[in-house]
């Protein structure tokens, strides 16, 4: 499916979300690619692409020689040029010339369309087109809406009206999948396509990176900060379900952890975090169905402590944990023994370092009061 929400900024800019959507556009399965090379084909037709993104930022302007589909090369050219290196049509001396290998900047205004003649180093004279020029007629006679509305199930009219809000965006688009795409049959051209859009309305140019990474503030329940109480940070990770999430989570802090972990065991082996748990945990905190099992495992390798729920946990890590120090929770286990999911688990969580918050300015107020 194709989640959509419509921001309506000043900027035009397009959001894909997976909740809280103004519009739910459903696509038969396996058929993404199609409905992404729909857009691409409407974004081309109606002149609604990035032509100086294109051209400088893509592999669109490249030469390709039609007798062999491949690109031509700089070896193609002369006996001792390059394998690596591809080449563009200027249209101003009608020839062909190299791209650079060591910068981005366009040595020549590169065509996308047409095809011309090259003399190859043999002597040979071969056809070549640009990539961009290819591409457009493999969309034109293939990937037009209704051809790919047969395919992917999305009406002819609701494919065009999505790649003019593409366009609007003017690079402001963010693709967001629920799980890696590659895991889907055919995941690579789905990829293949993001990558395209993105491309042909110069959605990732260094700028729109930068402001991009400026807006992010992180993913919730994914080493999301949640407060400082007494000079120790607290950090909600509860989408680290598996010892591997777990890892990373660890060795992203230098400073000393106070683990809380627990939930209903999958299953795995939990050696993979001793060094860690000796290097760089104060203290674990089990929770859950797995927390007589992961006490096995962690047993002598660093003080445990065990809690009935998430409050008693957060209150056991609280009193453990020193100033300069990290509360992380970050499972290693499913959800599922005592919450809906891992979100479920992780508002949880901070509600009870919020109430822990709140209970100790109540305490300070009484004691001002006294």
């Amino acid at each position: 499916m194709v989640i959509v929400r419509w921001a309506g900024s000043s900027n035009g800019s397009a959001v894909l979300s997976a909740i809280h959507a103004d519009e739910w556009v459903p696509v038969e399965p396996g058929g993404d690619a199609a409905l992404g090379l729909a857009i691409c084909q409407v974004l081309i037709e109606k002149g609604l692409i990035d032509t100086a993104f294109v051209k400088e930022q893509t592999d669109l302007p490249l030469l390709v020689r039609l007798d062999t589909q491949k690109f031509l090369r700089a070896s193609d050219l002369d006996p001792k040029g390059r394998e690596d290196q591809c080449c563009y049509w200027d249209p101003a001396s009608n020839k062909a010339v190299l791209a650079p290998l060591d910068t981005l900047k366009l040595p020549v205004d590169p065509a996308l369309e047409g095809t011309f003649q090259v003399t190859l180093a043999n002597g040979q004279s071969v056809q070549v087109r640009p990539v961009f020029s290819l591409l457009k007629d493999l969309l034109n006679r293939e990937y037009t809406p209704e051809q790919a509305s047969k395919q992917c199930g999305t009406h002819p009219d609701t494919i065009r009206r999505l790649a003019d809000m593409c366009a609007k965006a003017k690079g402001h688009i963010q693709v967001m999948v629920g799980w890696n795409s590659c895991k889907y049959y055919h995941g690579d051209l789905i990829e293949r396509v993001m990558c395209l859009i993105l491309a042909l309305t110069g959605g990732a140019t260094v700028q729109a990176c930068r402001e991009v990474l400026a807006r992010f503030t992180g993913l919730p329940h994914r080493l999301e900060w949640v407060a400082r109480l007494d000079g120790v940070d607290y950090y909600d990770d509860s989408k680290g379900t598996n010892v591997g999430a777990v890892v990373r989570a660890l060795e992203h802090f230098a400073r000393p952890v106070v683990l809380i972990a627990g939930g209903r065991d999958k299953g795995g082996e939990y050696a993979p975090l001793l060094p860690l748990l000796r290097q760089k945990v104060r203290q674990v905190v089990l929770v859950g169905e797995a927390k007589e099992i992961m006490a096995a495992a962690f047993w002598g390798v660093v003080p445990l402590a065990m809690a009935d729920d998430m409050a008693a946990a957060v209150r056991l890590a609280a009193a453990a944990a020193r100033p300069g120090d990290v509360v992380l929770l970050s499972p290693a286990c499913s959800s599922f023994d005592m919450f809906r999911d891992y979100a479920h688990r992780g508002r949880v969580f901070q509600e009870a370092v919020k109430e822990m918050s709140h209970g100790r300015a109540r305490s300070q107020s009484s004691r001002v009061g006294v």
